[in-house]
């Protein structure tokens, strides 16, 4: 679940960044909009959900519809969604094709997610400047 409220996201303050712990990056972007994301070093950082949700603040969209996303309001300097590609201010419309158009949306993606496995890429669409772009992340190992 987490990954998918991480992923909403969302997704990072310097556009080429990468996290290291232990010579393994978390996330590698490779260009504008593709990035690879180690599972194993997901797993070994993001230990305690509740902590990682306290690092931003978000609430549901109206701008497309009665509820068209979750938008990302603000980072705090702990935040690691901006390594992912994720800017303040944007909304995350869908996840591998799942619209977020109710908010019990969300447990549903993540429990999709939580199948994932090295090899399997994610697709976050995400609603900035007035334009829809996708975001792809390749699971590694």
């Amino acid at each position: 679940m987490l990954i998918a409220i991480l992923l909403i996201p969302f997704l990072f303050h310097d556009s080429f960044a990468s996290v290291a712990t232990k010579n393994s990056p978390l996330v590698v972007q490779e260009s504008r909009q593709k990035f690879k994301v180690s599972l194993k070093v997901f797993e070994e950082q993001f230990q305690n959900p509740t902590k990682e949700l306290k690092t931003f603040s978000f609430s549901p969209s109206m701008e497309n519809g009665p509820f068209s996303g979750i938008k990302v309001n603000r980072f705090s300097t702990k935040c690691r969604l901006p390594l992912f590609g994720i800017q303040e201010e944007d909304t995350i419309e869908s996840i591998n094709g799942t619209p977020l158009r109710l908010p019990t949306d969300i447990y549903e993606i993540g429990r999709q997610l939580q199948k994932a496995k090295a090899g399997h890429k994610i697709r976050v669409s995400i609603y900035r400047n007035s334009k829809t772009i996708t975001n792809t992340y390749l699971l590694t190992k």
